[in-house]
This record gives structure tokens, sequence and C-alpha cells, in this order.
């Protein structure tokens, strides 16, 4: 099988295939990435609350998990430091799917803003700031005065500057002749 065959049975499973929660597979949130397809996951439903999981080599290279996504993992007993596999990627109309059919955990409650928060605690990675620490906003109704005295004039300095002066003068007494 071709990969590009293997890469469409892949998405076509992740976007229509239905979710199966039995067997002990559990929900969980990624965090962060750790590197060689390794993911830290937030799985309150385990003892530990932030446990890494492996990403199959199905999903490598196909599917891109972000931070803050939700997948579906099956808990590995054997390991002590990869404790799940990722099973399945939970893309937004599957979370709204599992809210509706009441197995969406209490625990994964989330402000509507996207906020950057995790069980009520704010992600220190969070892509978001905080809108007291930036400077107010002008209203576009006002006119806001620019003082263009001191700007450079002639364009863009970043390109070699020729000066026109001679350039024309050269021209017009050629034009002369």
């Amino acid at each position: 099988m071709s990969v590009a065959t293997k890469k469409k049975y892949v998405t076509r499973d992740t976007l229509f295939k239905d979710i199966d929660l039995s067997g002990g597979k559990l929900i969980a949130q990624v965090i962060g990435g750790e590197g060689n397809n390794l993911h830290s996951a937030l799985c309150p439903q385990l003892d530990s609350e932030q446990i890494l999981v492996s990403m199959p080599t199905r999903f490598r290279k196909t599917i891109w998990i972000k931070r803050g996504s939700f997948v579906i993992i099956e808990p590995i007993d054997e390991g002590t430091k990869v404790r799940g596999e990722i099973e399945r990627v939970l893309l937004p109309q599957h979370v709204e799917f599992l809210k509706r059919q009441n197995q969406w955990p209490s625990e994964f409650t989330h402000n509507a803003a996207g906020d950057g928060l995790i069980n009520g605690v704010i992600d220190s990675k969070s892509q978001y700031v905080d809108m007291s620490l930036l400077p107010p906003n002008h209203s576009s109704d006002e006119d806001i005065e620019v003082d263009c005295s001191n700007l450079p004039v002639g364009g863009n300095l970043n390109r070699p500057q020729y000066n026109s002066a001679t350039n024309e003068s050269e021209t017009d007494s050629s034009d002369n002749e």
C-alpha cells in the first residue's frame, strides 16, 4: 500500500469513524510536544494527572496535534515513562458530539473564549495576552497626528542611493548634442 493510500485511510478514519470509548480508553488533553512523537497530556482519570503518550506510526506525518487539543488514549500498563498511546485525535465536532452524549469528562470544562484555562489553571504556554497589559486602543474616529518632519525622504533606505541630480544633467547634455 502506498503512502498516499495510507494517508487517505487514516484521514477518512479520523473524520468519519464512530467514536468508541469502550475497553478502558480515556480522553486526555495534549499539553505539549516532548519530541520523538511523544506528547505530554493531562488525563485526570489516571492516578497521575500529567502523563506521557506516544503517537503511533500510522498518524505520523499525516495528522498533527496542537497544544490544547483532545485525544483518546489507551493506557499502557507495562511502561513507566510512557503511560498511553494515542488512539484517535478528537476534532471540535467530535467534542461537541461527546458532550451531547454525556460522555465528556467533567474535568474538561473550558471557558468558551478559549483563554488557556486547563482545569481552572492558566496554561503557562498560552498564546493569549491579558488585555490589561496592552496599551489603550485609539478609536478610529480620532485623528492621530504623526510628525513626519524627522522621517528620511527618498524612499527605501535599504536600497542603494543614486544621485539623481547628476544623472539628469548627464542625460540633458547628451540630448543637446
